[in-house]
């Protein structure tokens, strides 16, 4: 019989077949972060009042059983408690615990089993972009999710597409020649990517890809986020992720979650990270190629330490001292064409990337811009159960927006 047993880091260990807490059976490994690894199980005790003992999984996130990780977990379930207090509908897009309890020294947390991440899907996908009215209904979501977030005042520091999953894995394949006319402008530089690739424009016209039929997404992992009353300058946000605060060693707040936002929105249009680049003097010099100079405001706060490694005594980067990608992002405008589309989400976009975290756009805006004018919620929330089915929260401005 399976036992249990840890590394010498704390994660415990994956063993097909184990079954913890005479409920939850491991099935397979699915993530694994610097917090804890997630496993899929079968819930047992689900399974067994299933009346026709069809199994019943789950996905059960076991926390490392090092001290400072219990304690970073105690801090996830506050956070993870809250958001079911404050979305009893569940309709933030934000996922619910469902049971939390202690083994071994591990925080164990319970949720349902959802699809792969978005990047999973783009990775499996050849990273092609997505159709331009998925992005459109993918990107209403994060922002619904954000905004629910920053109204109950928690900061969520690590979006990424890793940390945002289908609700189910349910798609279609069709080829690239069936889509073209459905996919976004910033589609011709995946193309050109292919073709660097080896790939001829024959070749390219019969590549089938992934279209997912379930559009609803599920923010996910709250193991960075925290409530802003209890705020300390730490480095957080994934780096390709990372707002210009961040990165400048400054005081950040809720407009690092903006950022995110708009860095995903580039990513699902353009197929690929738009900033590739492990190192913050090259990534503050992209981030003043895609977006424009860092204001004065800006530069005037940035800590003595930071300016003396990242610039130079008249004000430029030190780029001598750069590991400098051989991927380099664009100007904002290339990603987008003429359309009206693609200049509602380039506007969009534009406001949410900005050096100053002042100027940049809130989510609750965001909702209301024009590129979601008309845009049906319906689909985003599932099937109904039953005529009494639950409206949007009050937070969701749909009639301000005449949504």
């Amino acid at each position: 019989m399976s036992s249990y047993s840890c590394d010498e880091r704390g994660y415990i260990n994956f063993i097909e077949g184990l079954v913890i807490k005479d409920r939850y059976k491991f099935v397979a490994q699915i993530g694994k972060g610097t917090f804890s690894r997630v496993i899929k199980c079968v819930d047992k005790k689900l399974t067994n009042q299933h009346p026709k003992r069809t199994k019943q999984f789950i996905a059960l996130k076991i926390t490392r059983n090092v001290e400072k990780y219990q304690v970073a977990a105690k801090v996830e379930f506050e956070i993870l408690n809250a958001i079911k207090k404050y979305d009893q509908n569940n309709t933030s897009f934000c996922a619910h615990l469902t049971s939390s309890f202690d083994y071994h020294g591990h925080r164990c947390f319970v949720f349902p089993l959802y699809g792969r991440s978005v990047y999973g899907f783009l990775s499996s996908n050849k990273y092609t972009p997505f159709a331009s009215v998925h992005v459109r209904q993918f990107a209403w979501q994060i922002i619904q999710a954000v905004k629910f977030l920053h109204k109950i005042k928690i900061i969520f520091t690590d979006l990424k597409p890793e940390n945002i999953v289908f609700c189910t894995d349910r798609s279609i394949r069709r080829t690239i020649a069936q889509l073209e006319s459905k996919l976004p402008y910033a589609f011709h530089f995946w193309k050109q990517r292919m073709g660097n690739a080896g790939y001829t424009d024959d070749d390219i016209q019969c590549l089938t890809v992934e279209i997912p039929i379930d559009i609803r997404l599920k923010v996910i992992d709250f193991g960075s986020a925290l409530f802003e009353s209890r705020w300390h300058n730490h480095l957080v946000q994934t780096r390709h992720y990372r707002a210009p605060e961040v990165v400048l060693g400054m005081r950040w707040n809720f407009p690092i979650d903006i950022w995110s936002v708009g860095c995903i929105m580039l990513e699902f249009i353009y197929g690929r990270m738009v900033f590739n680049t492990h190192d913050s003097i090259d990534h503050l010099s992209q981030m003043t190629k895609m977006i424009g100079p860092m204001p004065d405001k800006i530069r005037a706060r940035i800590p003595d330490e930071v300016r003396e490694a990242y610039f130079k005594r008249d004000g430029s980067l030190k780029m001598k001292n750069a590991k400098i990608s051989s991927v380099q992002c664009h100007q904002l405008k290339k990603y987008f064409g003429n359309s009206k589309a693609d200049k509602d989400m380039m506007d969009l976009v534009s406001k949410m990337l900005r050096w100053d975290p002042d100027e940049r756009i809130t989510a609750a805006d965001a909702l209301k811009h024009e590129y979601f004018k008309g845009l049906d919620p319906a689909p985003l929330f599932g099937p109904k159960k039953d005529s009494k089915r639950q409206k949007q929260p009050k937070s969701m401005d749909d009639k301000k927006t005449g949504r």
